[in-house]
């Protein structure tokens, strides 16, 4: 199921204007929800929901609060973990990935990873393993190849304390 999440997540944060860190995907209701800076057309939407499996019923458009300001953040940095990238190729961080993933389920956190793409599965197979909770997670290609990886949790500040 967390395979799932994270396909539909990352196939909405490829459509043009979509917020990544908004996008959240709750398989268990069928609902997902994500904010967008630019206008997304119904079928763009069901054409790429299609693509991952599921089926577009209803789309319903909420205004932002004009008092919002997008550089503010409710979410405050938890715990952040930098290793070798060479070290999760050979698994050896699997279980420090695991407890990551642990703590992001537990307090409905924020996992955001930055690190080469070909490492992407790697790292996100156990942060998500075994969680019947939704963890939502970022996934950001690092500017150039790296040889280590920065994985982070964040809460939202209420959690925190």
């Amino acid at each position: 199921m967390c395979v799932l999440r994270l396909n539909v997540s990352k196939q909405l944060e490829s459509l043009n204007g979509v917020v990544a860190d908004s996008v959240d995907v709750d398989l268990e209701r069928g609902r997902v929800t994500f904010r967008s800076d630019a206008e997304l057309e119904k079928t763009q939407m069901g054409d790429l929901l299609l693509q991952s499996g599921f089926l577009l019923q209803a789309v319903t458009r909420s205004e932002a609060v004009a008092s919002h300001n997008p550089q503010r953040s409710d979410r405050v940095m938890l715990l952040s973990v930098t290793m070798m990238s060479d070290r999760i190729r050979d698994g050896d961080f699997d279980s420090v990935l695991e407890v990551l993933g642990d703590i992001a389920a537990e307090r409905s956190g924020r996992v955001t990873v930055v690190g080469p793409v070909d490492l992407e599965t790697a790292i996100l197979k156990p942060v998500l393993a075994g969680h019947s909770t939704v963890i939502k997670v970022n996934y950001k290609q690092a500017s150039r190849p790296e040889q280590t990886v920065a994985v982070s949790v964040s809460v939202n500040q209420h959690s925190s304390q």
